[in-house]
């Protein structure tokens, strides 16, 4: 695979997980306690971590975004979600499992055990691909054994692209 195509790659990846931690943040910042998730649950207990968790998740993206030490980035991820994905299966192994509020309280309006527990591996699914594209840019983020990076497949001096490669 050339290295441009490995580069842009990585670069696509980059930018869907950067929504992903941005987009939850944000539907979870306009209903940060609302107590009938799992997060809301953990937001209403200690409102510094259900506020930390979307700080972290807002810089998360940001990081992402940014592809400053992307590999490092991707390596976050992908233990932030295995994280989130632990506690999504804690939740569902427990007798009245909440719904995980991962994505706001707008996305968890159903609160009948079989409709929470559908939605909850619904979650741990989506969570198990997010891992796998984190996975993926770690894997895309690397630079070639050569050494040489994206950059010696454009001009010398060239200007980067308006995505970053």
């Amino acid at each position: 695979m050339k290295e441009l195509q490995r580069h842009l790659i990585a670069v696509v990846f980059r930018y869907v997980l950067a929504l992903v931690f941005v987009a939850a943040a944000l539907l979870k910042w306009f209903d940060p306690s609302e107590q009938s998730t799992y997060y809301g649950y953990l937001a209403h207990a200690s409102p510094v971590i259900g506020w930390a968790i979307i700080a972290g998740e807002l810089l998360l993206g940001a990081w992402l975004i940014s592809g400053i030490r992307a590999g490092l980035a991707a390596g976050t991820a992908l233990f932030v979600l295995a994280l989130f994905s632990g506690a999504i299966v804690a939740d569902m192994l427990g007798k009245h499992p909440l719904p995980c509020g991962c994505f706001g309280a707008a996305w968890a309006a159903a609160h009948s055990p079989a409709a929470i527990e559908h939605g909850l591996a619904i979650g741990l699914a989506r969570d198990i691909i997010f891992i796998l594209l984190a996975a993926g840019l770690l894997i895309f983020a690397q630079k070639p054994p050569n050494g040489q990076g994206p950059q010696s497949e454009r001009p010398s001096g060239g200007p980067a692209t308006a995505l970053g490669v």
